[in-house]
């Protein structure tokens, strides 16, 4: 494990200590996230059948390359699926990036400094409902996007928004193909080199939050941005549900994913 995947290994007394051992697991995926996730093993998961736990944990903070102006973030509408208008805080910045756009929807991409990362913003047209739309996302959907994506200057609102989210992986990995691992039916012996193991359950736990970097009292000093800013530039105003998509550039491969209903929330 340390060889292959420079990954820590820790000794803990399952049988004799079964609390305190998710208690110090916790601790440790805390420190690794710099305190952003917390609690990801919930009391009871650990007992003493538990003969292994193993985590991964993945903590990422980027500065934009072109950061959104503070005093420029301004309370705005935006629209719910069900209909619903709320106000939420509202970042801008103009800027020449990655832009591409069709008949169901848009997308802009924002780099962060270094180049090696984006955060990909796919924003369904006024028509089209956020649960349809992801029914039709996909690999070539994603790729035609990315290839689809034209530099141009965009001036671009885009909610602030702070998601955390937590889930047991044991009935979605099952109905996705593997329900052999959770069940007497698992063999594991590669692990142990007996077959008396398999796999209770299965934790995920994910944050992310995007504002303007450094800034936490924006909306303090908040000055209104007039339509006008937009004249002779494309608009990519996100005042309705989206998909984010944060990604290595280099390989396109997608490190985090979600969907935004309200950015309040």
């Amino acid at each position: 494990m340390q060889k292959s995947y420079n990954a820590k290994v820790a000794l803990t007394s399952f049988i004799a200590q079964p609390e305190p051992s998710r208690v110090k697991i916790n601790k440790a995926i805390e420190a690794d996230t710099k305190n952003y996730i917390k609690d990801l093993l919930h009391e009871g998961s650990i007992t003493d059948l538990t003969r292994l736990v193993l985590t991964n944990a993945i903590y990422f903070k980027g500065k934009w390359e072109k950061e959104f102006e503070p005093k420029k973030t301004t309370q705005r509408e935006f629209t719910l699926s069900s209909g619903e208008s709320i106000n939420c805080s509202t970042m801008f910045v103009e800027d020449s990036m990655g832009y591409f756009t069709s008949e169901k929807y848009d997308a802009i991409q924002l780099n962060y400094k270094g180049g090696k990362l984006s955060m990909l913003i796919l924003l369904p047209n006024e028509k089209v409902k956020i649960a349809e739309f992801e029914k039709g996302l996909n690999i070539e959907l994603y790729n035609q996007t990315l290839a689809g994506l034209e530099r141009e200057k965009v001036a671009v609102l885009l909610p602030k928004f702070k998601i955390e989210t937590g889930l047991s992986l044991k009935k979605t990995l099952s109905d996705m193909g593997m329900p052999i691992p959770f069940s007497d039916a698992a063999d594991l012996s590669g692990i142990s080199g007996k077959t008396d193991l398999k796999i209770s359950d299965a934790f995920h736990k994910a944050f992310i939050e995007v504002s303007e970097e450094g800034t936490t009292a924006a909306a303090a000093t908040a000055v209104v941005v007039a339509m006008k800013s937009f004249v002779q530039k494309t608009e990519f105003i996100v005042n309705r549900p989206f998909i984010y998509i944060l990604k290595h550039n280099g390989s396109n491969t997608i490190l985090f994913m979600g969907k935004v209903e309200n950015p309040n929330k």
